[in-house]
């Protein structure tokens, strides 16, 4: 096993695709697989103005191929179903997703690493007025919805890291851009470029014996969005904070994971004077989430997790249209995993949710079901 490419990929693992496998791995033999799955969930927002009931079905796709010793291929791509059910109206926001694709590779005894990743823009090119709706509810960041956004244009970002060891620690630093190509978010708008972004990372990983820790830190550097070639808004910088801990004890494994993301202000232009003091959209961001799993038979292991999504308020007057209260949510639940062959494994898992937005203005529930077959090939 290739460990120093190992953990250079997981130091930047997020600023890749952030396909739903999570982290990437060149190790040595590792035969194709891919993961199939069907990802459902359903939301209930209650407010003074009413109920909105939000739900979303996504089968994801998820494909690795070994091209040779020390390269890798990966391609991550889903269809996804929304549906907003409200006092007024219901609408739908179906289609297939963006496709991405990432090729990485180790050189120099494993030293360094370079990961390129395209977005391929198959999802979709614009939305409709009705469709539009609901891609406010799905930006919202109290949610935790698998599918975020339906289609985000062409974008190619390249990142190159370099690890080493260090006593009984592997370390790992990194830098990379990613390029934003031009698309059509809406029908009735022209084009908008997004911003193109640098990202800086770092992290740290230990072998503690039945105890491994890890952390890393990310700093994304955003440029200004453009349409018809004017500035029109830009992303406050953020810096992304990650730790790890996992600890195995047969038939035991105990796993937690905390994140903090710091939110820089962000900007405005092409608006009246009266509107341009910078200040953040969106409040920080502290997420918790710990599972643990027993081995309950040689091919059956039960799984229980909770977590918990906290974020802060903007930085908005309470009078102001723009103004969001801060939000939590807690979510706990469980599942199995269980290995049908040597190259198949199923497993399932259940999750309810509940919670807060805007300054407790709206009361937050879900039920979250996951499935998902494991395939070596």
């Amino acid at each position: 096993m290739k460990k120093t490419s190992i953990y250079l990929l997981i130091f930047v693992s997020l600023l890749t695709l952030q396909a739903s496998a999570g982290q990437a791995q060149i190790i040595y033999g590792q035969k194709a697989h891919a993961t199939f799955g069907v990802y459902a969930q359903s939301w209930k927002l209650k407010s003074k103005s009413g109920t909105d009931k939000l739900s979303q079905w996504v089968i994801p796709i998820d494909y690795f191929r070994p091209l040779r010793d020390n390269y890798e291929l990966r391609v991550f791509t889903s269809v996804a179903f929304t549906g907003l059910d409200n006092t007024a109206e219901k609408n739908n926001l179906n289609g297939l997703n963006d496709t991405k694709i990432q090729a990485a590779g180790s050189f120099m005894e494993d030293r360094y690493l370079v990961s390129l990743g395209i977005n391929l823009p198959s999802g979709k090119r614009s939305l409709e007025d009705e469709e539009a709706e609901i891609a406010q509810f799905l930006s919202s960041d109290f949610l935790n919805l698998p599918v975020k956004n339906f289609g985000e244009g062409f974008n190619l970002n390249l990142t190159l890291a370099r690890a080493f060891k260090w006593k009984n620690s592997l370390w790992g630093v990194g830098a990379g851009y990613q390029y934003n190509g031009t698309y059509k978010p809406y029908h009735n708008v022209s084009d908008y470029k997004p911003g193109n972004r640098l990202h800086l990372t770092g992290g740290v990983s230990s072998d503690l014996g039945n105890t491994k820790v890890s952390g890393d830190l990310t700093y994304l550097i955003y440029q200004a969005d453009k349409q018809e070639g004017e500035k029109i808004f830009k992303d406050g910088n953020q810096l992304d904070l990650k730790g790890g801990l996992l600890y195995q004890q047969e038939p035991y494994s105990l796993a937690a994971y905390v994140r903090y993301i710091i939110r820089g202000k962000d900007k405005r232009y092409g608006v009246p004077e009266a509107y341009r003091e910078e200040a953040k959209n969106h409040g920080n961001d502290l997420r918790l989430s710990t599972s643990l799993s027993y081995q309950a038979r040689a091919k059956l292991k039960l799984i229980g997790q909770a977590e918990a999504k906290f974020v802060g308020e903007n930085d908005y007057p309470s009078t102001d249209v723009l103004h969001r209260g801060a939000s939590h949510i807690i979510g706990f639940g469980g599942g199995f995993s269980y290995d049908l062959k040597e190259n198949y494994c199923l497993s399932v898992q259940l999750k309810l949710y509940g919670g807060e937005a805007d300054g407790d203005n709206i009361d937050l529930s879900a039920l979250q079901m996951q499935s998902s077959l494991f395939v070596r090939f």
